[in-house]
């Protein structure tokens, strides 16, 4: 024990920039080196808490709500390091985040500079970083387009689901002019997809 000790202070000597054997010099100084619990370097925003929890364009209040939550956009810089994404035709908003033991879920909303677009481009872009901050995994889906929307619904902090809504369907396109006249107006086609977030493996999984 007693040459580990002479050994840990010639050591501690040598961080400080100088390495002295005088039997004199006993007290030496320790260096508390910085070191982060959690080194996870992503830009700030809100936990998700609340669930259920939609993000959505197929209201204009859905749409209104989530738009109003891209307070600041990513730079530059943060665009590349987060999302490597360079393209200057888009703000990248971070919405929200989900914080596991492993893992960082962050919902990005991928918006259009345009405001005479129709935003069509429109994007959630849900992605899984580890605790180094490297992108694991990612799942990416437009808003909406001329004739459907898509409903991101978060119902915990581990699953959520797609709900498509087409509203051109129509069972029987060869008749629908008759069945308009008729007052026999389809009905939007729905499908809703399901989605597992495996915190461990860092993914998502489509659930059947």
């Amino acid at each position: 024990m007693k040459h580990k000790a002479i050994l840990f202070a010639c050591l501690s000597s040598l961080v400080l920039g100088s390495c002295s054997f005088s039997e004199s010099k006993k007290n030496v100084q320790k260096i508390d080196f910085p070191v982060k619990e959690d080194v996870l370097e992503l830009v700030d925003c809100m936990e998700l808490k609340k669930f259920p929890s939609v993000f959505s364009y197929a209201s204009e209040k859905l749409k209104h709500d989530l738009i109003s939550k891209g307070v600041k956009p990513l730079s530059k810089e943060e665009k590349t390091r987060c999302l490597e994404i360079t393209n200057t035709d888009f703000h990248i908003f971070p919405i929200n985040k989900i914080t596991y033991e492993k893992a960082t879920l962050i919902i990005y909303l991928v918006k259009e500079i345009n405001d005479e677009s129709f935003h069509e481009m429109d994007q959630l872009v849900l992605v899984i970083y580890d605790k180094e901050g490297k992108t694991m995994n990612v799942l990416s889906r437009n808003l909406q387009d001329n004739f459907s929307t898509r409903e991101f619904e978060f119902t915990s902090s581990i699953a959520f689901n797609i709900v498509d809504t087409d509203s051109e369907y129509s069972p029987d396109p060869e008749s629908e002019a008759e069945d308009i006249k008729n007052g026999r107006e389809p009905e939007p086609s729905v499908s809703t997809t399901y989605y597992q977030i495996d915190p461990v493996k860092m993914k998502f999984e489509e659930i059947n």
